[in-house]
């Protein structure tokens, strides 16, 4: 199996080479940006790909995006700091098979790269329950959303104001600030940061 590590970090790599070395199938190559890592996936054609969320030189989902457009049987693994389940489902949605992140074990590591390598999605078993759990939340909030507060709080994400908001939706802002009141309250959320906060972790579908 040819491995690639898109990671910019020399001590994360070395942390893949440790898990990896003893795996005689497995050989493992890196890049540490994505202008790099193009003409070695042409080369290399890897079985399997990790690529960092946060590269260098961009992000590195929507790498995994294009690469996925343009090579659909691509195999990719996506690796964060952080174990957002958010960022999960956006990894899936970009095309990657899997996700882990820094909590992740070694053993948990190599399960993930064995079974994107045979054709699996791979995604750690605390995650898929915060995963389930995130589901539920976007389901409860979405069902107790007006359609007018939906639409204020799509707004909202877009970086509206709320006289913006007001004359976009041919309201008053007296009612735009009604409506963040009750959002608030259903998101148990003391002010409107963290209401818009809890709406992209939640990716509510408005």
């Amino acid at each position: 199996m040819n491995l690639l590590v898109v990671e910019s970090h020399p001590i994360i790599v070395l942390g893949y080479r440790s898990i990896f070395e003893q795996n005689p199938a497995v050989s493992l190559y890196d890049a540490r940006t994505i202008v790099e890592a193009r003409p070695m996936i042409a080369k290399l054609r890897p079985d399997v790909i990790i690529i960092n969320a946060q590269l260098p030189d961009g992000s590195g989902f929507d790498f995994v995006r294009r690469l996925t457009k343009q090579r659909p049987k691509l195999r990719s693994l996506i690796f964060s700091m952080r174990d957002d389940p958010y960022l999960v489902m956006r990894a899936i949605d970009c095309g990657a098979k899997g996700f882990f992140s820094k909590r992740s074990s070694n053993d948990e590591i190599r399960s993930a790269v064995d079974a994107v390598g045979n054709g699996k999605t791979w995604i750690g078993e605390e995650l898929i329950q915060q995963i389930a759990f995130t589901r539920i939340a976007q389901q409860k909030y979405h069902s107790h959303f007006t359609r007018r507060e939906k639409n204020v709080l799509s707004l909202l994400l877009n970086g509206c104001s709320s006289t913006q908001i007001a004359a976009e939706l041919n309201i008053s802002s007296t009612l735009v600030s009604g409506d963040c009141e009750a959002m608030r309250k259903k998101l148990n959320a003391r002010t409107t940061a963290e209401m818009l906060s809890i709406a992209v972790r939640s990716d509510l579908n408005l």
